[in-house]
């Protein structure tokens, strides 16, 4: 159970990156990963 939120995560973050890399948002990708990180790992 834990293995697959740990990949659906890392896809989710994955995803992300890409969306944001296309847009090129640097500062707006690492506020969103962190807060992603924050509000869902802990």
């Amino acid at each position: 159970m834990m293995m697959m939120m740990m990949m659906m995560m890392m896809m989710m973050m994955m995803m992300m990156m890409m969306m944001m890399m296309i847009n090129n948002d640097k500062k707006y990708v690492v506020q969103i990963l962190k807060h992603f990180v924050f509000t869902h790992v802990y």
